[in-house]
């Protein structure tokens, strides 16, 4: 038997997830032709990535340590080896980030030396950057700083595109649009006044670091809801969803002979939380900005709230996110466009949650006065003398000689350089949404050269982000790795005539604008923190009770379709 070769483009944690679930489904599959697995990495080591490779003590993990493991379904793997380590931390749910970083590399290692006694031989070609994909007839072409090589199937996983946003500041003096840049905060003189766009999780880290790199200057958060993120409850019990379910879903899109409408999704949505919250909640009572709570307030009000006990609006929340891509594939592109531009930062703001320990941190930052959060921003321009100016909503203006994008990971493929070429090159296509287009079922890329999805190509975490949504927590990139691991064992580790390859291409063909009807996973085992409830997915019509709510719904909604939350 021909020895198959699997190219993996990206050596971070969606990489070790996906090498552990290759052989475990090689195993269990009881397959015998020949794999070898190549890794290119461009950074040093296989496993971190650029999310767990900082080593700084101040990045902690945004989920608890219980429910971080590469593998879908898996939980306290991770703590466990924690607790083989005298240097980690016992007492916290959320230590910091670089342990798990170094959990990956451990299992990055051990998967190499154990997958050999199955016929499979993991290589990892770190400082190795890939610089373009080659589709020739029956095999995959890399070109890489380490020389060119032929395999058979490739898996696009190179975590965080670059900001899209302010990219034209790129090379002006005192403008950084990496926060994650080596070495950046060493650049600061410690006295200076500095500005962060964004005020979400990235920002937030920012000014972790600033405050740990013993910042002593005005640091100030600018973005244009002004709002931080909400804080996790200390425990957040299951939640058996009675509206967001498997019938409902089916009844509202005719068993998927059409699409879920945006309005349709709204009044499900807030018919779940109601029913969770024993109240009426309306889009109107949603923070959307700092007009209706200041910064300041929000902390202390999200940190009251997670102190006290479980928030049911935040059970539903996590109860639903599983979910979320295969929701998100039954809406048409017009409402996915919708969602998007007037809907994201707010969704954004109740999911992306952050934890009590950093919450505390910033409200003593904000105490203090050295921090600052500013909504209401609407344009920044570079000025000779003053650096950048911040233009505000009330006509007022901030200025400062520096300024960081921290506005997160981008979505536009045409600014990285090696997807550019890619598109150019028709090998791949650019998703309307962002990101590159994929099958959300088998992840395969769509390739307007072949027409179709491509059979021997995938793409896996922020990359798949318009075609999924739901593409940057650990569980989702297992759930995502696990899909590939399992379409590549049961249809690749064959060897396949060229008629067979055309049959197999034209069987899974997929139009970029074509609707299907997605399957519905269920969630995964959150451990102790976060616990699965067996029923979440229960086939219940929605009760007459959430009329009145649907109803309100449908009017705020008609009446002015952006303040939906």
């Amino acid at each position: 038997m021909n020895t198959i070769k699997l190219f993996v483009i990206g050596g971070g944690p969606a990489a070790v997830s996906i090498c552990l679930q290759v052989v475990k489904e090689y195993q269990e599959h009881k397959l015998t032709q020949p794999l070898e697995i190549i890794i290119f990495e461009k950074g040093p080591l296989v496993g971190p990535g650029l999310p767990y490779s900082k080593p700084d003590d101040c990045y902690i993990l945004n989920l608890p340590k219980d429910i971080m493991e590469p593998v879908y379904g898996m939980t306290g793997s991770f703590t466990a080896w924690l607790k083989t380590r005298p240097d980690a931390p016992q007492d916290t749910a959320f230590p910091p980030r670089h342990f798990f970083g170094k959990y990956l590399h451990f299992l990055a290692e051990k998967i190499k030396t154990t997958a050999v006694s199955s016929g499979i031989s993991i290589q990892y070609r770190t400082n190795c950057e890939v610089w373009n994909v080659e589709n020739q007839k029956n095999s995959i072409k890399v070109f890489t700083s380490q020389g060119d090589e032929i395999g058979d199937y490739l898996v696009f996983c190179t975590g965080h595109m670059p900001s899209s946003a302010y990219k034209h500041f790129i090379g002006k003096k005192g403008y950084f649009h990496n926060p994650w840049e080596d070495k950046l905060y060493e650049k600061f003189d410690v006295d200076s006044d500095i500005i962060i766009i964004g005020s979400r999780l990235t920002a937030i880290d920012t000014v972790r670091k600033l405050f740990a790199s013993g910042h002593r200057g005005k640091i100030t958060m600018v973005s244009r809801s002004g709002i931080l993120p909400t804080v996790l409850s200390k425990e957040i019990p299951p939640y058996t969803l009675k509206h967001l379910t498997l019938i409902n879903f089916d009844q509202l899109t005719q068993s998927g002979l059409r699409s879920l409408s945006l309005l349709d999704l709204a009044k499900l949505c807030f018919a779940e939380i109601n029913e969770a919250e024993g109240k009426a909640l309306l889009p109107d009572h949603v923070i959307r900005s700092y007009k209706e709570l200041s910064p300041e307030a929000w902390l202390e009000q999200q940190i009251e709230l997670a102190e006290a006990g479980p928030k049911p609006w935040q059970q539903v929340l996590f109860a639903a996110y599983p979910m979320v891509p295969n929701i998100w594939a039954m809406l048409n592109m017009e409402d996915k466009k919708i969602f998007i531009q007037q809907y994201k930062s707010s969704f954004l703001t109740y999911l992306a949650a952050f934890p009590l320990e950093n919450a505390y941190k910033l409200r003593e930052h904000f105490a203090s006065g050295q921090l600052k959060c500013l909504g209401g921003l609407i344009d920044i321009v570079a000025d000779k003398e003053k650096g950048f100016v911040i233009h505000f909503e009330d006509k007022t203006s901030l200025s400062s000689q520096i300024l960081i994008n921290a506005t997160g990971p981008g979505y536009d493929p045409t600014s990285d350089l090696f997807y550019k070429r890619m598109i150019e090159n028709k090998l791949l296509e650019k998703h309307e949404a962002g990101g590159i287009n994929v099958d959300p079922k088998t992840l395969q890329v769509f390739s307007p050269r072949l027409g179709q999805s491509h059979p021997r190509i995938f793409g896996v975490g922020e990359i798949t982000w318009g075609a999924c949504l739901a593409t940057t927590d650990m569980s989702r990139v297992a759930l995502q790795s696990g899909r590939v691991a399992l379409t590549f064992v049961r249809n690749c580790l064959k060897p396949r005539e060229p008629k067979q390859e055309k049959l197999f291409a034209r069987e899974n063909k997929q139009v970029s604008t074509s609707f299907r009807k997605p399957s519905i996973m269920l969630p995964p085992s959150y451990g102790a923190f976060f616990k699965r409830s067996g029923g979440s997915l229960l086939r219940k019509s929605l009760p007459v009770a959430a009329a009145t709510t649907a109803s309100m719904v449908a009017k705020e909604f008609s009446r002015n379709r952006g303040r939906l939350p």
